[in-house]
């Protein structure tokens, strides 16, 4: 499953990156970009977005899907090609649908990080920001940020973070990881402040009616959720 099993991962979908306008006003202090657009991600908003997923290591073969992200307070159901990862902060199933198989994790005993904890590290945690250009991302003008994690025990060590100067949303995101391999989300038509039920985050027999539970690996994570019906 590598890192893109785990929910939601992997980045570097190479956005067409042009010379940007020229914004009225354009913020210097890196900290103060990101404590901005810390806002829109607060813990009762709901987000909706189009999301391009691209998975990067040394000695594999690139990844690259696309598909939609929902999001409320650390729950997360994202819809690819391949895979469905859904999440309702505790528990993350991992839904194959050409295979008609799924799998649970409980995310409390799970070691890596995973879509949530991404954000969580780079808005709340200590970090070295430094604003490196404003550039276009698809459209949109960026604040173009380098991020080094002082937390040692993660394991990835630095992020890119593209934020637009206008909303402040996160446009695109890399995470770097101490092996090298880079994960990378870009995100469009994004929407905030959406009414999301909570079902959407919670896996669903119904929605599936011909899927079958598959064990995780056993060196893949610590077990499956006992949560998982």
């Amino acid at each position: 499953m590598k890192l893109l099993a785990l929910g939601l991962f992997c980045w570097l979908n190479l956005a067409i990156q042009e010379a940007p306008s020229e914004p009225s006003v354009l913020m210097q202090d890196p900290s103060a970009i990101l404590k901005r657009s810390q806002k829109n991600y607060r813990m009762n908003v709901g987000l909706t977005a189009d999301i391009t997923y691209e998975f990067r290591a040394p000695r594999y073969r690139p990844k690259v899907q696309s598909g939609s992200i929902s999001y409320l307070n650390r729950k997360f159901n994202i819809k690819l090609k391949d895979e469905h990862l859904i999440s309702n902060g505790r528990t993350l199933w991992v839904v194959h649908p050409l295979k008609n198989e799924v799998m649970s994790f409980n995310l409390l005993e799970w070691k890596q990080e995973n879509f949530t904890t991404f954000l969580y590290q780079v808005f709340n945690m200590p970090v070295q920001a430094r604003l490196l250009d404003v550039i276009r991302v698809r459209g949109e003008d960026c604040y173009h940020l380098s991020i080094q994690m002082k937390n040692p025990n993660l394991s990835f060590s630095q992020a890119v973070i593209w934020i637009d100067t206008k909303e402040f949303l996160v446009r695109k995101m890399s995470f770097i990881s101490r092996r090298q391999s880079v994960q990378t989300y870009t995100f469009s038509n994004v929407k905030i402040g959406v009414n999301l039920p909570d079902r959407l985050f919670q896996f669903r027999k119904e929605d599936y009616p011909s899927i079958r539970r598959r064990e995780p690996e056993a060196t893949t994570q610590p077990g499956p959720s006992r949560q998982y019906k």
